[in-house]
């Protein structure tokens, strides 16, 4: 019980029931807990003892929507409250909700670091995705690389296998998607079009080259030493 004192320990193990909605399950046998439950009930466990840091490893991994947002919602009280969560995560929307500074970390070296807001800025502008077929040859998919890097308002761009040789262009604020349309359909079709806001997706590919399911890939596949 974390050395605490007999006379707090009921008090206190009825607060961190209540704070994680585990007040209901609190007479049942951890046996009969679903994985979010269980989940919750280590969170629970880990905070008896009131810390000032909490160190947190995937701590959503696996779970379903609800249990997930009852633990996101728990670790922005948690914050509130004063206490330091240091939380590791494959999963960016995560980090970007709950975070308020992000350190990517890619071969054990941090290779960005700032808020989310911080780190989506220096993209320098708008992500674009064009598709031209649904599953795009990559030759016909560097045709039109080819065309679109001419554009002064495109600061950066790639061909994205996964995305079925999707470009995806980095490109100033509110640039004028329609010259992408009259531009494409000189020479070739366009399947879909889509502008918006970097995501922290796209923050990880800039920093590292590689998409986060990639890296996590390589991570698996590369031999332990």
């Amino acid at each position: 019980m974390y050395h605490l004192p007999p006379a707090q320990i009921r008090a206190r193990t009825a607060e961190v029931l209540a704070l994680l909605a585990l007040t209901e399950y609190g007479d049942r046998r951890t046996g009969t807990y679903s994985g979010g439950l269980k989940k919750r009930l280590d969170l629970a466990a880990g905070l008896l003892h009131n810390p000032q840091v909490l160190v947190l490893d995937e701590p959503t991994v696996g779970l379903d929507l609800p249990s997930r947002s009852a633990i996101w919602e728990f670790l922005r009280q948690l914050r509130q409250r004063g206490t330091t969560v240091l939380l590791t995560s494959h999963y960016l929307e995560e980090i970007d909700a709950l975070s308020d500074r992000v350190a990517i970390l890619d071969r054990g070296q941090i290779v960005a670091e700032g808020t989310p807001d911080q780190l989506k800025d220096g993209l320098g502008g708008d992500r674009l995705t064009v598709k031209i077929r649904e599953f795009a040859e990559r030759a016909e998919a560097e045709q039109a690389l080819h065309l679109l890097q001419t554009q002064v308002w495109v600061k950066g761009s790639r061909i994205n296998a996964l995305q079925g040789n999707a470009i995806n262009l980095t490109v100033a604020r509110d640039s004028d998607t329609s010259v992408v349309r009259s531009l494409l359909a000189r020479n070739l079709p366009l399947f879909s079009l889509s502008q918006s806001r970097p995501s922290l997706d796209d923050v990880f590919l800039a920093a590292t080259g590689q998409t986060l399911t990639d890296a996590d890939l390589a991570a698996r596949e590369s031999p332990r030493k």
